[in-house]
């Protein structure tokens, strides 16, 4: 208790000694402001959000660095670490938002090559410090594929899964303890979360060997009894562009030693549906890497399924997995999720045949130069909408086409039963 006084002193002071400057954040320049126009503030100048963070500049010339967290029209509450400090109006030359975590963070790898493992610890000990564990142990679990026995690489490794699990036990960030309601809805989103169905390993394996592309495949295993199996049903059978299923002893025993792959394309030109899910693939299709790699795990999670967007409570029809987003799970599931949407046009997210026009791009772009510009957003909790991508020359969008076009052309209508969930409340105990 003495400590939490001691903080609110010191903030106080900040915001009212004019010898005094908080402390800014890393990214915040730490220069005296030139002169300029009062611009619109919040409440009355679109672009800042209850929840932004924001930079103050004062009639002094001090500049304070936080979440704006109240405007009540006559001042400011701005929460400087976990205090929330307040500043009259008539005190305040300026205020601007800052680019968010998911801004600062996608601008910082796009400047880190995949193979720097210093570079990518180096961003996961930044995501840390704000207090994006997600993203920092995807830093690190891939910066452990490249060096899979880094020390360092591990102990953080460690730190951050020791971390995660403490702050799903607890339901709160440091931020929360300071505000109950706030913490209310940290829980929970949290228990939203943990209680979002992913796909199954097998209907994972099915979409794979759905997606192989037999020019080059995944490592895949058909065990021999399924051969045998697809030998029995269709013996004698004419398969075009194969031949005869092979009927004679030695036919069987030659069709028997053949590759995996081989096998498949059988059981692919036969439409043997049936034996799909006896296929073991070990290895992600190479468009599946796309996507985890060019969609998933970057703009998708971190811009358009936050906890603000599509990601949490303000999700609407489209709710997207946002943790852990490299894991098999999370990569399949949220593909499943936009494969399946229609928009209320009954308009699917995905062109196959024109990727360049498919929605979910479109939607991703500046509103000016979208076929199907992104809805504007607005109510209480909802973040600011920000374009994904600046043009369709952005190495981002083109990597996106990319992916589409790796996709099996002749889409096929996966036979999995799954229900993509919608928000719905959820108490405090994690019951929907």
């Amino acid at each position: 208790m003495a400590t939490r006084h001691a903080l609110v002193a010191v903030a106080a002071l900040l915001a009212c000694a004019g010898s005094s400057r908080a402390q800014p954040t890393p990214d915040a320049p730490n220069t005296e402001a030139t002169p300029q126009p009062t611009p619109a503030l919040a409440g009355s100048a679109p672009g800042i959000d209850l929840g932004d963070s924001v930079e103050v500049t004062l009639n002094d010339g001090r500049r304070i660095v936080g979440e704006l967290v109240e405007d009540n029209g006559a001042r400011y509450v701005i929460r400087i670490g976990a205090v929330p400090t307040p500043f009259d109006k008539g005190d305040v030359r300026s205020l601007r938002r800052l680019p968010s975590v998911e801004e600062m963070y996608e601008e910082r790898r796009a400047s880190i090559a995949d193979e720097d493992v210093e570079g990518r610890l180096r961003l996961a000990e930044w995501c840390r410090a704000h207090n994006r564990i997600d993203l920092a142990l995807w830093e690190t679990d891939q910066a452990l594929e490249v060096e899979p026995a880094n020390p360092r690489a591990k102990e953080l490794q460690n730190q951050l899964i020791a971390q995660a699990k403490l702050n799903q036990e607890s339901g709160k960030s440091p931020t929360d303890q300071v505000n109950a309601n706030q913490a209310q809805k940290s829980r929970q989103a949290d228990a939203a979360r943990i209680a979002f169905p992913l796909l199954t390993p097998e209907q994972i394996n099915l979409i794979r060997v759905f997606e192989i592309d037999l020019r080059d495949p995944p490592r895949m295993v058909v065990p021999r009894g399924t051969m045998e199996a697809f030998l029995d049903a269709y013996k004698g059978k004419v398969i075009p562009g194969r031949g005869i299923v092979p009927v004679t002893p030695e036919a069987r025993d030659m069709f028997l030693h053949q590759s995996a792959p081989e096998a498949l394309g059988w059981f692919f030109d036969a439409r043997a549906r049936e034996l799909y899910p006896k296929v073991q693939v070990l290895q992600n299709p190479k468009s599946f890497n796309l996507f985890r790699d060019s969609v998933n795990r970057t703009w998708l999670t971190n811009a358009c399924a936050t906890n603000r967007c599509h990601g949490g409570e303000e999700a609407g029809r489209l709710w997207l997995y946002n943790l852990r987003s490299s894991t098999d799970a999370a990569v399949y599931t949220n593909f499943f999720i936009l494969d399946r949407f229609r928009t209320s046009t009954g308009a699917k997210l995905i062109n196959y045949d024109k990727p360049e026009d498919s929605i979910l791009l479109q939607m991703a772009l500046p509103r000016d130069q979208a076929l199907t510009p992104h809805p504007e957003v607005s109510g209480p909790g909802k973040g600011r909408w920000h374009p994904v991508f600046s043009n369709t020359r952005d190495p981002r969008y083109q990597r996106v086409v990319e992916w589409i076009r790796s996709m099996y052309p002749q889409r096929p209508d996966y036979p999995i039963d799954y229900t993509p969930p919608t928000p719905r409340a959820v108490d405090s105990n994690g019951q929907r």
